[in-house]
């Protein structure tokens, strides 16, 4: 299609980017109702033109199949404002408007997740976020509202933890803007699209965390947890003088996202063992652990949630990545020793959150967690391999850089690519690259052609 002769969306819309610093804000970001559903159609013809308006009978058949990523932005009249959609939309579907070969209006109510499906939820389409252009001299604090209720608008959907992929289109200049300032990459170009947009793929890890860099030192709330804290995350920590992230305390803690460095770490062909060889590993692995300073430091000081995984070990530490690479640099040396057993480690810097397991005790959950298990994965015995994350924050450090080498993109889980590099010196580590074929971009031309936006797009289901 010609996107010369699609109409675009208003692109008053949105403020410039460095307004979004405003004043306080006098909204709040709350579930709609049908009637609220009703409201945003007649917005839509407003704000929008062409195939971007959504007919009142399709948005209702959405709302009806799946209400709860409807949110009404509302002033402190309780007036409606504005308008965010975040549609649970299934694979086959998603794969189709990624594409660019359906439009949004066409998506019917069967397309979405339902209520009950939350755990198969693993992305989200940003279908719509509107503001009365009446309003338009509030969008500033408009926006500060539905950032700081982001993590909760998406928990009302499904678990923000297992959320790999955001989709949103860019319908203006500003919209690029923000878009780009929370992590989006455009993954697909507006010619060829059916609707004339450019697609904006982000993954929730990023997204949550550049929420946060943007919002800066602003107070946040969660409608989880109403009372207030601050997210000025960092702080210097006595113990190591490096940058830590502060741990929420129980009290209003709320789900909100924490960077943490996630070291993982699993016994190679643990299976193969008998079972006596696997609880004597298990042993000394854990042993091993304890004996490390780093994990006995940042245990003393409470910055770190340790969790078994049958063959092995996930340690988060809320501290800088420095700690998580000095604990599997010492397991390392330690295990030199050992005949019994070898280990293979991943360590990963992203978003985790802190949940309470089935007994009421403190678990992480999270992307950050999840990509450090896929970097590990890509290892062999006595690999160390660590995430461009983690690689980009142990460089600004005067000790790592020189045991840092990369080792290029790895094709993992659900047909995701990561980069991933090599963490090896004379005595730790292993120097020769895991035997897996590291996956080199492909070059294509056309948006159903595009590697990045196939890389991408939504696995396959059934339904």
């Amino acid at each position: 299609m010609n996107t010369k002769d699609q109409p675009l969306r208003d692109e008053a819309g949105l403020p410039e980017i460095e307004l979004i610093r405003g004043g306080p804000s006098d909204y709040e970001v709350v579930p709609a109702a049908a009637c609220d559903v009703e409201w945003a159609s007649e917005l839509a013809k407003r704000v929008y033109s062409g195939v971007d308006v959504i007919p009142r009978e399709v948005m209702l058949d959405w709302f009806e199949a799946n209400p709860y990523g409807f949110s009404t932005i509302k002033s402190s009249g309780n007036g409606p404002v504005g308008n965010l959609d975040i549609l649970p939309i299934r694979p086959n579907t998603l794969r189709r408007i990624v594409a660019g070969t359906l439009l949004e209006r066409d998506v019917t109510g069967d397309c979405l997740y339902g209520a009950s499906e939350k755990e198969r939820i693993e992305d989200l389409y940003i279908e719509s976020f509107a503001v009365d252009p009446a309003c338009a001299r509030s969008a500033p604090g408009i926006i500060i509202e539905v950032l700081s209720s982001f993590i909760d608008l998406v928990n009302r959907i499904c678990n923000p933890g297992q959320v790999h992929r955001v989709y949103a289109i860019a319908a203006s200049d500003e919209g690029s803007g923000l878009l780009a300032r929370l992590g989006f990459e455009s993954v697909g170009p507006s010619d060829g699209r059916r609707d004339g947009h450019q697609l904006y793929l982000g993954s929730m890890e990023v997204v949550a965390g550049a929420i946060y860099t943007l919002l800066g030192r602003r107070i946040v709330r969660t409608k989880s947890a109403p009372s207030y804290r601050s997210d000025l995350l960092y702080q210097t920590h006595p113990s190591h003088q490096a940058a830590v992230i502060s741990a929420p305390s129980d009290e209003g803690a709320g789900f909100k996202p924490e960077l943490a460095s996630v070291l993982f770490m699993d016994i190679v062909a643990f299976t193969q063992l008998d079972p006596s060889q696997q609880v004597l590993a298990r042993q000394e692995l854990e042993n091993c652990l304890q004996t490390t300073d780093a994990f006995k430091k940042a245990k003393a000081d409470k910055i770190v949630v340790a969790r078994p995984t049958g063959d092995g070990f996930a340690l988060i530490f809320f501290a800088h990545p420095s700690i998580a690479a000095e604990c599997a640099v010492e397991v390392a040396r330690m295990l030199q020793s050992t005949r019994l057993f070898v280990v293979r480690m991943g360590i990963n810097q992203g978003t985790v959150y802190r949940v309470k397991d089935i007994n009421g005790h403190e678990d992480v959950t999270g992307s950050g967690i999840n990509i450090a298990q896929r970097v590990m994965d890509c290892g062999e015995a006595e690999h160390i391999l660590i995430s461009a994350s983690l690689a980009d924050a142990l460089r600004g450090t005067m000790n790592w850089p020189e045991f840092i080498r990369p080792i290029g993109r790895r094709k993992v889980k659900h047909g995701e690519f990561i980069e991933i590099y090599n963490l090896c010196g004379s005595n730790f580590g292993r120097l020769a690259e895991p035997k897996r074929k590291v996956r080199r971009p492909l070059r294509h031309s056309g948006i159903v052609e595009d590697n990045r936006l196939l890389d991408n797009a939504p696995r396959q289901d059934s339904n």
